[in-house]
C-alpha cells in the first residue's frame, strides 16, 4: 500500500509539474510533440492534434517533449521554426522553463493552506491558540535501533504521560519531555502512549550517545493540534510556511551540488526514491495532514532541485537562456545539447549512488 501510495503521489507532483511546462508553451506558441507520464517502455500512448500523449512502465519521472528545447537543424531552420523553443524570445523560454517548477510551488501552497485551513491536525507550536484545540504530544519519528525503538514505540504515537519513580507527568509540549529524558540520569522511564484508540504503556531506559552527550531516547516529537485558520490566514500562513522552506531546500540542494564538486558534499540525509517512500508510509501513519503536508515538501524539493543552475535541469536551462540574452549571440546547439546530456547523466549517476544507499539502509 506505501509503495503504490508514493508512487500515486511521485506521479501527481510530475504530472503537475510536466503541465506547468506543457501550458506554458503553449500558450507562448510552441509546438509541444509528446506528454509523456513516466520512462519507457510505453504502456499505452494516444495522440490528440499534434501532441502524442504516453503512459509508461516505470513510475520515477516523466517529461515533455518541446519542439526547440534541444535545437537541431529543423527547429531551427525548418519550414515549422517559428513554433520552436528556441526561435522565442529569451523571456518566453524563461517562462517555459520556469512554470514547471513554479507549479510545484502552487501545489505546496494550496496544500500547506488547506491543511491550516481545514481544521486538520498538524504542529502548533508557533500558531495562535485561539484556532487550535486537542492539543498533544505525538511522536514525529524514531531513530533505529535507540530505546524508544527497541521498547516498541512507532511515530504517530500519543504521549499522555510519562513516569519516572513515584512522579507522573504529563507533558505539556515536546520540550518538556525532552528535558525530563536528559535529566533522567538513566533512570528507567514509564511511557503512557496511545495508538488510535489504543493505550499502552512502555519502558524505556534512556541512554548516553543516542543524541550527543546527554541522555536520550531517540524520538523526535511535535505539538500538535487541530487547527481551523481562516481562509486568509491559512494562505498567509501557508505561503510564509512554503517560501521559508523553498529556500532553505533549494539553499541546502545548492550546497549539496556545489559540494559534489570539491568532495565536501555530505550525502548522508538525501534519500532517493525508497528512502521517501518509507518516509511517505510514515507520514501516512501521521494523519492526513502530516501526509499533505510531506507531499507539500516533496513537491518543494522538485522544485528547488529543478531550479538549480545545472545542466539538464530547467534552472541549468535558464542560465543558458540568460547567456544568450546577454552575450546577444545564440549558444551553438551541439555544446548546448552535449552540456545538457552531460548534465543529465551526472544527475542519474547521483539517483543511483543513493537509491543504492537507501536499499542499503533498508538491511
Amino acid at each position: 500500500m506505501t509503495a503504490l501510495l508514493f508512487i500515486a503521489i511521485l506521479a501527481f507532483l510530475v504530472f503537475v509539474h510536466e503541465l506547468g511546462h506543457f501550458l506554458a508553451a503553449r500558450m507562448m506558441g510552441v509546438r509541444v510533440d509528446e506528454f509523456a507520464l513516466g520512462f519507457p517502455p510505453k504502456i499505452f500512448a494516444w495522440k490528440r492534434g499534434e501532441t502524442r500523449y504516453a503512459l509508461n512502465l516505470i513510475p520515477f519521472g516523466g517529461y515533455v517533449k518541446i519542439f526547440g528545447e534541444d535545437p537541431d537543424e529543423e527547429s531551427v531552420n525548418g519550414k515549422d521554426a517559428s513554433r520552436a523553443l528556441v526561435n522565442k524570445k529569451p523571456w518566453q523560454k524563461i517562462i517555459v522553463f520556469i512554470a514547471g517548477i513554479m507549479m510545484n510551488v502552487i501545489v505546496a501552497w494550496v496544500l500547506l493552506s488547506g491543511s491550516l485551513m481545514f481544521g486538520m491536525t498538524t504542529g502548533v507550536s508557533d500558531l495562535d491558540p485561539q484556532y487550535v484545540s486537542n492539543e498533544r504530544v505525538i511522536v514525529t519519528a524514531i531513530m533505529a535501533d535507540s530505546p524508544a525503538a527497541k521498547a516498541g514505540i512507532r511515530p504517530g504515537m500519543e504521549i499522555m504521560s510519562v513516569t519516572k519513580g513515584d512522579t507522573v507527568f504529563k507533558p505539556e509540549n515536546a520540550e518538556a519531555i525532552q528535558s525530563l529524558v536528559r535529566n533522567s540520569n538513566g533512570e528507567t522511564l514509564t511511557f503512557k502512549v496511545r495508538e488510535f484508540v489504543a493505550d499502552s504503556v512502555v519502558k524505556v531506559v534512556p541512554a548516553k550517545g543516542v543524541v550527543g552527550n546527554a541522555y536520550g531516547v531517540g524520538i523526535s516529537m511535535d505539538l500538535v493540534g487541530n487547527v481551523g485558520l481562516p481562509f486568509f490566514k491559512a494562505l498567509w500562513k501557508g505561503g510564509e510556511i512554503t517560501w521559508n522552506a523553498f529556500s532553505t531546500i533549494f539553499i541546502g540542494a545548492f550546497n549539496l551540488i556545489g559540494g559534489l564538486f570539491v568532495g565536501s558534499a555530505d550525502t548522508k540525509a538525501v534519500s532517493g526514491p525508497i528512502g521517501i517512500a518509507k518516509m511517505v508510509g510514515e507520514a501516512r501513519n501521521l494523519g492526513f495532514a502530516y501526509l499533505a503536508s510531506f507531499v507539500a515538501f516533496i513537491s518543494l524539493n522538485l522544485a528547488a532541485l529543478n531550479l538549480l543552475p545545472f545542466p539538464a535541469l530547467d534552472g541549468g536551462r535558464i542560465v543558458f537562456v540568460v547567456g544568450e540574452w546577454v552575450a546577444r549571440r545564440r549558444i551553438p546547439s551541439k555544446v548546448a545539447n552535449i552540456t545538457n546530456m552531460v548534465g543529465f547523466v551526472l544527475l542519474m549517476l547521483l539517483m543511483l549512488v543513493v537509491t543504492v544507499k537507501d536499499v542499503i539502509g533498508l538491511f
